[in-house]
């Protein structure tokens, strides 16, 4: 459930505080906004407007606060006031409250909240982001911060305009921001609003600008309970001799192709995947699904041009997103921008090993035949790389949908995110391992050079350095960091087959 309390006040008791007119406007429109662009319930908005005293606004926010467990909108449209510390204050209608409190209210209180002030000097509210670690031990909660404008500054109300300039293109970018999958996300909503912000400072002196923070680790969406999914009653899933077709997800951009999640039903190998690839390709570019009407009509009867096929050794394996190998098919056959692994002629495709766990179960096997004395750190090694693989595949395979345009940065992050815990445990149980053997030092070089570049994931799209990154260089790190990945897998294989000799 969502819950808002919003606040306009704009009529003043106060020495000094004018009339502000368009401050009960802006409360008017962000209720309506959030009913018809956040999926509000009416009877879930409480509004504040015209005079508003401390002793109701405190009553209305102290019944807000009482449902943490709930999303939390809390806005408010009037003057802001720096007080001799320079602690800014919202100025209600017989006094002032500082801003502060209500930021710590809500962080304390509330599992996920959103606050909007748009005030004079709305930006001099401290909110500090927690530390990272803190951060992860609140998974899925988190606090956001709109200020109209920076510390030094005023909010405007631009003449054109009956609301305050701000607001005025909060409830825009509102309006403009589309559903994906019946999900409004309030990162796309600020994506927006910084492209109101920018034109609008080109065509105006009085700059508006504004500070958007942020202290979540789950992104704060809003759902349309009217959401109905499209199902496209397609033929039952492909399926042949040696593999079975669990599911298949378009992910169009500017050519029909889909992503397919396969397992197979004999031993998971490179050899196997070769022989059964071509029937599985000749049926899965005859497979037909989408997810709206639109790409129905769009694509329907066009042929497909591009599978990324998707193989997991057995169903548990599949259920944890643990893909050792993938296929590329394409229409132009050698595309070299699809190119990822090694050309496969007789399945006219690229196969890519992902995951190095039939590596793996080849020292395993060494350590059983006799041939390798360190069985400790074998059986640790296979475990803990095993965790970490779990983790890999789910990134990369995210990381794939997000270079073909199927999903924005945002969402490609949240993978990230949500699985940085287990990375970090990866690495940290690998670095404890003990390789006395000389033979297995190199590999444990290696699987923590494998794990390091996974950790290097987080740094580019969670850390500090990622502001002011452009698209182009975060997916230029994601590439470099695939290719070193991509490497400490090679030559871990390297070691194993020396062991072998």
């Amino acid at each position: 459930m969502s819950l808002a309390l919003i606040i306009g006040v704009s009529k003043y008791e106060l020495q000094g505080a004018s009339a502000l007119p368009a401050c009960e406007r802006d409360a008017a429109i962000m209720s309506d906004t959030l009913q018809r662009e956040c999926f509000f319930d009416a009877s879930n908005i409480r509004v504040l407007k015209g005079t508003v005293s401390l002793a109701s606004f405190n009553s209305e926010l102290e019944v807000l606060l009482s449902h943490g467990d709930d999303t939390v909108v809390i806005y408010f449209s009037g003057h802001g006031a720096l007080s001799k510390n320079h602690e800014v204050n919202l100025v209600l209608s017989d006094g002032l409250l500082p801003a502060s409190s209500i930021v710590d209210y809500c962080r304390h209180l509330c599992q996920t909240s959103w606050l909007i002030f748009d005030m004079c000097h709305a930006g001099a509210i401290a909110f500090d982001a927690e530390p990272l670690g803190s951060l992860n031990a609140k998974a899925g909660e988190g606090c956001a911060l709109f200020a109209s404008c920076a510390p030094d500054t005023v909010s405007y109300i631009d003449p054109e305009s009956p609301y305050s300039a701000f607001t005025n293109m909060l409830v825009e970018a509102m309006r403009i921001t589309r559903c994906k999958a019946g999900i409004k996300s309030l990162s796309d909503i600020e994506r927006i609003l910084h492209c109101l912000v920018k034109n609008r400072n080109q065509n105006t002196r009085n700059y508006q600008r504004p500070l958007l923070l942020h202290s979540s680790v789950g992104p704060i969406m809003f759902h349309d309970p009217a959401y109905n999914p499209y199902q496209w009653h397609a033929d039952k899933l492909p399926e042949t001799e040696l593999f079975e077709v669990k599911k298949v997800e378009p992910c169009f951009a500017d050519r029909k192709r889909y992503s397919c999640k396969v397992i197979a039903k004999t031993r998971l190998t490179r050899e196997s995947i070769i022989q059964g690839l071509p029937k599985l390709i000749e049926l899965l570019k005859e497979y037909e699904v989408y997810d709206t009407d639109l790409q129905q009509r769009r694509w329907e009867a066009k042929e497909t041009e591009v599978l990324f096929i998707y193989f997991a050794a057995n169903e548990d394996d599949y259920i944890n997103s643990l893909f050792p190998y993938c296929a590329i098919w394409s229409k132009q056959q050698q595309s070299e921008k699809l190119r990822r692994g090694t050309w496969c002629d007789k399945a006219q495709c690229w196969i890519d090993e992902q995951w190095t766990s039939s590596i793996l179960d080849e020292v395993r096997q060494l350590y059983i035949e006799g041939a390798v004395s360190d069985s400790v750190a074998i059986q640790q090694a296979r475990d803990i790389l095993n965790k970490v693989a779990t983790c890999a595949s789910r990134v990369f395979l995210a990381g794939d949908r997000w270079l073909g345009g199927t999903i924005n940065t945002d969402e490609f992050t949240e993978v990230i995110r949500a699985n940085q815990e287990q990375i970090e445990e990866g690495l940290e149980a690998a670095l404890q391992i003990g390789y006395s053997s000389k033979i297995l030092r190199p590999l444990e070089d290696q699987i923590i050079d494998l794990a390091g570049a996974l950790r290097d994931l987080p740094l580019f799209f969670l850390g500090n350095g990622r502001i002011g990154r452009t698209e182009d260089n975060l997916r230029q790190c994601f590439n470099i960091t695939r290719n070193r990945f991509d490497n400490a897998r090679i030559k871990i294989a390297e070691i194993v087959d020396s062991m072998a000799l």
